[in-house]
């Protein structure tokens, strides 16, 4: 995925009294990206922290369909690529 149009580059970020697309759209998903890390890392911590722990015993097996639900979990990001 591109951000900068044609004959824009990212090294200049000031044009004609404002910030360039380019610049501005790898800044703001820069920014985005380190929200969300950040966010979600604090919120693992907490999850890590204060949950409640089960038994093995009590763990239900896992149907195909949940399978099938993590696998597009973690394959819908690449879509984006």
């Amino acid at each position: 995925m591109e951000f900068c149009p044609p004959n824009d580059t990212i090294t200049v970020p000031w044009i004609n009294h404002g910030l360039t697309q380019c610049f501005f759209s790898t800044v703001s998903i820069s920014i985005v990206a380190g929200f969300l890390s950040l966010f979600g890392s604090i919120q693992l911590y907490m999850y890590q922290k204060y949950a409640s722990p089960i038994s093995e015993t009590a763990v239900m097996p896992k149907s195909s369909l949940y399978n099938f639900q993590v696998f597009l979990l973690f394959f819908v990001p690449f879509l984006a690529i």
